[in-house]
């Protein structure tokens, strides 16, 4: 992507404690809203996340200020308590959903020993898609892709696809890797099944079908705005550059630094 705009990433909107979220994927309501406050108090419109695409390839966003909102896993308290917000700001979404766990809970965080969640059902689904909230992919199950069989990874990545569209009576176009969790044969998947796009982490690389994410659901309010800006991306991008131009050129101590005075 040739220029930055903060697409932030959110799982859950609720109100427990700390001590029963130690996956950190919960945002409270009130810093929720803080965060769209602040957004839309500094000059930033709120975008779909093909607009937001679309604006980082045409580099729009140095001229106008864009931010993007995205959800995974769809749990029933968007619905609840993350809609009403939304339509409060004007705001659209993108709601990555789990296809084979519609209207069910969360079996993968089983292993962790939490108790299940309850997840969006079709009806809930067909409701906000009327309403324009945008609906992804991720994946049929949740697995980390990498670890399947490029038959399973297939299936995964088209089948869900497929069965939201079927759902939906309209194209999907994105999809987001659970775990956050790939390599470049996924991404290649994604993008041979028809995707516009993908959604990843915080990882230093940002491209079409591996979109850096700011995930701000358990940060302090001082980090949330650093990331907001993006400079947590590119002090990533700094190191991850560092380190190739050593790996590409390791003799370069040999040419001095800018800030060095040949002797």
């Amino acid at each position: 992507m040739n220029s930055w705009l903060p697409i932030l990433a959110y799982h859950r909107i609720c109100d427990v404690p700390r001590a029963d979220d130690p996956l950190n994927l919960c945002a409270r309501p009130q810093d929720f809203e803080r965060a769209l406050r602040y957004l839309a108090s500094h000059g930033y419109r709120f975008v779909s996340l093909e607009t937001a695409m679309d604006a980082m390839d045409e580099s729009r966003s140095r001229r106008e200020k864009l931010a993007c909102l995205t959800f995974d896993d769809g749990y029933r308290d968007f619905y609840t308590h993350v809609f009403p917000i939304l339509r409060k700001y004007g705001a659209p979404a993108t709601v990555f959903l789990v296809t084979g766990c519609i209207g069910d809970t969360n079996h993968w965080d089983d292993r962790y020993g939490l108790p299940p969640l309850p997840l969006l059902s079709r009806e809930e689904i067909l409701e906000l898609d009327a309403q324009g909230v945008e609906f992804g992919s991720h994946t049929v199950t949740h697995r980390p892709l990498p670890e399947l069989s490029a038959a399973e990874q297939t299936r995964e990545i088209v089948d869900s696809k497929r069965a939201l569209e079927e759902l939906l009576d309209h194209p999907i176009r994105f999809f987001c890797y659970p775990h956050v969790n790939c390599d470049e044969r996924v991404q290649s998947l994604v993008r041979d099944a028809g995707y516009s796009g993908a959604c990843g982490g915080e990882q230093a690389d940002h491209s079409r079908y591996l979109l850096h994410r700011v995930d701000v659901s358990r940060s302090g309010w001082l980090d949330t705005r650093f990331r907001i800006r993006g400079w947590r991306y590119f002090l990533q991008r700094s190191r991850r550059l560092r380190a190739l131009r050593h790996l590409l050129l390791p003799s370069s101590r040999a040419f001095p630094e800018p800030t060095e005075v040949p002797r």
